[in-house]
């Protein structure tokens, strides 16, 4: 995977900045991700108009994750759980367990 921290975008003429935008890829599943940093001055009133405008998955992380020692593997257990399901969004949950990469993925 490749993360891009602080990138503007610009769907449908309005502009964006990401927390980073992340390309993917896990087996043969690729995603372009929306991977954003919840912190005190997160304003989630935003966050359903600008998912609508962006049309990717995305991840939210609290800010607070940022100082784990294990973030990069909290990283990528979301990231292949991303990959894996599919889905639009997927919340965070801190019970979320951490998966380790195996040989070949």
């Amino acid at each position: 995977c490749i993360l891009w921290p602080q990138i503007n975008v610009k769907p449908n003429n309005q502009p964006f900045r990401l927390a980073m935008l992340v390309a993917a890829r896990w087996k043969r599943k690729f995603s372009w991700i929306d991977l954003e940093l919840d912190g005190p001055d997160h304003d989630p009133k935003k966050d359903a108009y600008r998912r609508e405008l962006l049309q990717m998955p995305e991840i939210r992380l609290p800010v607070q994750l940022m100082t784990r020692p294990n973030i990069l593997d909290v990283l990528e257990a979301r990231l292949i759980e991303q990959l894996r399901r599919g889905t639009p969004l997927v919340p965070w949950d801190d019970t979320t367990p951490v998966v380790r990469r195996e040989s070949g993925e």
